[in-house]
């Protein structure tokens, strides 16, 4: 299932996932039936990014969203093109890609891949989702997305407290590692691994690992703290 968060800053954009990747297998026949899919989890970087096109793209799902994630990038958006306009254009751009990758009538993957894409060469930072099947789903989303585990409750986090783009990126990522971690407490199972693409006046990047250590160590405090101040004292009723 894995999870990513995507989120626009005060002139910049956050995109953070864990790092599991799915295997839909098939089980052996069950009966006369075929038994239910097995996830099998691994671990492996899921954003890729290009400084020609101005897009980054997150992942969740198996190795066609690793696919269609790659393919992405070939994707041409100028930055006075309208919403409806950038929405035909990535609805089109999956559909090829689904279909070209099914083989015999059979789709490309058990569970259709999710993307959050950012379009960094507009006017405003976008984040697109896009749900990748036969007849692709994209939304544009104003200032925060998820992909993957949408059920997860840590989307509180960013729900609760995000409040709008004028926050900074600096105010942000505490808030966006802060919710990938959570969310690998309540399903560790598939859900793990952290990566970090910003982008700002700077450029783009990853952040490091020891930026990425530093952040957790900091959610680390938050959980604790948070702890702490819930039971700290006790209702007489």
């Amino acid at each position: 299932m894995t999870f990513q968060i995507g989120l626009v800053a005060r002139g910049g954009l956050i995109i953070a996932r864990d790092r599991k990747s799915i295997d839909y297998g098939r089980n052996l026949k069950v009966m006369d039936g075929v038994g239910p899919a097995i996830r099998h989890s691994s671990e492996g970087g899921k954003t890729f990014w290009s400084e020609q096109g101005n897009i980054v793209c997150a992942f969740s799902g198996d190795d066609f969203g690793r696919v269609a994630a790659r393919e992405a990038m070939s994707i041409k958006i100028a930055a006075s093109t309208p919403y409806h306009e950038i929405e035909s254009t990535l609805v089109n751009h999956f559909n090829l890609i689904w279909n070209r990758a099914s083989q015999n009538g059979q789709p490309p993957a058990q569970v259709p891949p999710m993307l959050i894409i950012g379009l960094l060469n507009q006017v405003k930072h976008q984040l697109w989702r896009v749900e990748v099947q036969k007849t692709s789903k994209c939304d544009w989303h104003c200032f925060q997305c998820f992909g993957g585990d949408g059920l997860n409750p840590a989307v509180y986090f960013p729900q609760a407290y995000y409040g709008n783009r004028k926050r900074s990126l600096e105010e942000l990522l505490l808030l966006v590692v802060h919710t990938i971690r959570e969310a690998h407490k309540l399903n560790p199972t598939l859900v793990g691994g952290l990566d970090i693409f910003i982008t700002d006046q700077k450029g783009d990047r990853m952040l490091e690992r020891e930026e990425i250590r530093k952040l957790e160590r900091l959610s680390h405090t938050v959980h604790r703290d948070v702890e702490s101040l819930l039971f700290k004292r006790t209702v007489s009723l």
